[in-house]
């Protein structure tokens, strides 16, 4: 039998539906028709799925035409699951109704991604078989909605649940969940659940938009079927507590994919309005920044999805219509930046695209371009001279080197310059104006290589007789002393940490404490319970745990939980900062501040402040070119640095510089 031809679609508001057959038999061939319709007329259920590896190895018949379509082994098992025993089931199925060997075709199928997940009469995720345990993993989640529902006011940012101690009855909620937890799988529950969350379906990029952008979503494991807002938030439940019945503290999305979790964890929350309109519904989005970020490890085969797959739940870009073509279906308006979606350009060149599109929209053209070099630095090659693109745009392809620091700095604050910033005729050099600040002189050793507490313990006691030389603050007061620039680099794990739980300022040096959270967490040992050791004893009379032999008593259970969320909370803290400074170093630069640089900066790098940019960047000179403004320095982005004094605009030329002049930088 011939393979199917696919025939050109009629219009760029044309689609394809499938037409699945109906049989009584799960082991029948799969038969179906392709009708073309037009999308106004798009009344079927759209399939959220894993392609799987590319292999193409079943089929799917097509009676009318005496052909077939080549479908992967994942495709096949869910079309045998979705299929029903006497109507025709109507379906849209990316692999099948898009013809994956037209590029043109699919670029504008692409376009209505939003449009076709958005107007389904319900979006199906199809997890896979249920092989396992993977089917009665759904079934749990869904015959205990009651008691993660009662769970559910725990919830706490990015789905991090806090149990509350004071509270009997969530307390007695989470008891009667792992108990459940315990009867149902065993001593290996936690095994369980991780495997079942390990699915190819929770790493897919294109999930995420698909999911969210859903009227109405269901979730399937073999032949188990469950409303997906339900579903996330059982997961979420679970995911933040999953720390409670470990020996030690988990991290709090260790339970899953990172990617899925933030994915979840807001479907989740909007679960507690009952209602779609709130943070992830149609019409309410994300920067495309934040979304890249964010999902920067969710999978897809094509580098080019990695923009596109999250183009329609981005609230600053769009796909941009097909020539000549009007704009339908979102609701989105011209202000913001557009991207065309061309497969027939060069993964390169989409990633240019990207950057040129935000830029372009100079409303908020300084804002964008911060954001893009803090990120461009983050998202580089380690190899600089094989990269394909200039250093000032993100390479998404690459591993995130460090977290980028926040945007809430006012480095290069300054009113005296008009555009500030120029692209070059082939928008390969960035031209921006600022000012050299100074060099990076020496680099301190990484706390990251230290490899026994004492040796970690004498650096950051040098880093701090270091700030007391140069900052006397003997005759301050304590509550002055953590305002005194003696305190500049304890001022910035504060920040970075966003709280004060590892040190309060008012002490007179770094306290051991401190430091040894700071190992610990490094060297990735168990975290110590300095600030619970009142109820470390309890920790050890763990005999309520369900996987060990008596049952203990309420009071018992309760102590537990109680320990096994304060050292959720501390590890959570601890996780968060070593987070933010891996990747990076301290540096001393020519002008004798401390700074938090990119791990790979070098001696002899510059330290620049770019007109009206947030942060200041350690940049590289690498070449130098002669043209119309004589000879010029090229450079290339290591990325942006916290450095000592100079993170509020201190450099403003009216004030501290007053003889020194703006420079170019040319960016590469």
């Amino acid at each position: 039998m011939r393979i199917y031809q696919y025939r050109p679609l009629s219009d760029d508001d044309f689609t394809r539906i499938l037409i699945l057959h109906p049989s009584t038999s799960y082991s029948a061939p799969l038969r179906c028709d392709l009708i073309h319709c037009q999308e106004k007329d798009f009344h079927c259920d759209a399939l959220s799925y894993a392609w799987g590896p590319p292999q193409f190895t079943k089929r799917l018949f097509c009676p009318k035409d005496k052909s077939h379509i080549a479908i992967t082994p994942s495709l096949d098992s869910a079309l045998r699951h979705l299929r029903h025993q006497s109507d025709a089931r109507r379906l849209w199925v990316d692999a099948v109704c898009i013809n994956q060997q037209d590029g043109p075709e699919k670029s504008r199928q692409i376009r209505s991604m939003t449009m076709f997940y958005s107007e389904a009469r319900q979006v199906i995720a199809w997890v896979g078989d249920g092989y396992g345990s993977g089917a009665q993993v759904l079934e749990f989640f869904q015959e205990h909605k009651r008691i993660f529902g009662e769970l559910e006011e725990l919830a706490r940012g990015e789905g991090y649940y806090e149990p509350d101690e004071k509270d009997p009855v969530s307390t007695q909620a989470i008891i009667d969940l792992e108990r459940n937890l315990t009867f149902t799988f065993g001593q290996t529950r936690l095994e369980i659940l991780m495997e079942f969350f390990r699915r190819p379906w929770f790493q897919r990029r294109w999930i995420i938009q698909e999911i969210v952008m859903a009227e109405k979503a269901m979730i399937q494991c073999g032949t188990v079927l469950m409303d997906f807002g339900s579903f996330a938030l059982a997961a979420m439940v679970i995911n933040g507590l999953c720390g409670l019945w470990a020996g030690e503290p988990l991290d709090p999305t260790s339970l899953m994919h990172s990617d899925i979790s933030c994915t979840i964890g807001a479907i989740a929350r909007e679960q507690r309005s009952k209602s779609w309109n709130g943070l992830v519904c149609r019409g309410s989005r994300f920067p495309i920044y934040r979304l890249l970020n964010s999902f920067r490890s969710a999978k897809c085969f094509d580098d080019r999805d990695r923009i596109y797959g999250l183009l329609g739940i981005s609230d600053d870009l769009m796909p941009a219509p097909a020539a000549g073509s009007e704009r339908r279906g979102d609701t989105r308006t011209l202000e913001r930046a557009e991207i065309v979606i061309n497969y027939e350009q060069s993964v390169a060149e989409v990633y240019t695209n990207l950057a040129l599109a935000l830029l372009g929209t100079r409303t908020y053209s300084l804002y964008r371009i911060s954001e893009l070099l803090r990120i461009a630095g983050a998202f580089r090659p380690v190899d600089n001279n094989a990269a394909e693109l200039p250093t000032w745009i993100p390479d998404w392809r690459a591993e995130r080197r460090y977290i980028p620091l926040s945007g809430s700095f006012n480095a290069g604050q300054c009113s005296e310059i008009d555009d500030p910033w120029s692209m070059s005729k082939d928008n390969k050099i960035l031209r921006i104006r600022g000012w050299r600040h100074a060099i990076v002189a020496k680099k301190l050793r990484n706390p990251a290589e230290i490899s026994s507490f004492e040796e970690l313990r004498e650096l950051v006691l040098r880093w701090w007789i270091y700030y007391r030389t140069v900052h006397p603050a003997e005759d301050l007061r304590p509550d002055e002393l953590a305002q005194h620039p003696a305190c500049e680099w304890y001022r910035f794990f504060d920040f970075v940490t966003t709280n004060r739980l590892l040190w309060d300022g008012n002490g007179v040096q770094p306290p051991d404490e401190f430091i040894r959270i700071l190992f610990d967490a490094q060297m990735e040992k168990a975290i110590t319970e300095t600030r619970i050791v009142e109820s470390s004893a309890l920790v050890q009379r763990q005999t309520n745990n369900p996987v060990s032999g008596r049952m203990s008593t309420p009071a018992e259970q309760q102590a537990r939980i109680q320990v096994a969320a304060a050292q959720m909370r501390l590890r959570s803290s601890v996780t968060q900062m070593i987070e933010l400074v891996e990747g990076r170093c301290l540096c001393i630069n020519s002008n004798g501040g401390l700074m938090n640089c990119p791990s790979d900066a070098k001696t002899g790098d510059v330290v620049a402040v770019f007109t009206e940019i947030d942060t200041p960047f350690v940049i590289r000179p690498v070449s130098v070119r002669s043209g119309i403004r004589g000879r010029e320095k090229m450079y290339r982005i290591i990325g942006d640095c916290y450095v000592e004094g100079i993170m509020e605009g201190e450099l403003d030329t009216k004030r501290t510089h007053p003889r020194e002049k703006p420079c170019d930088f040319l960016l590469v």
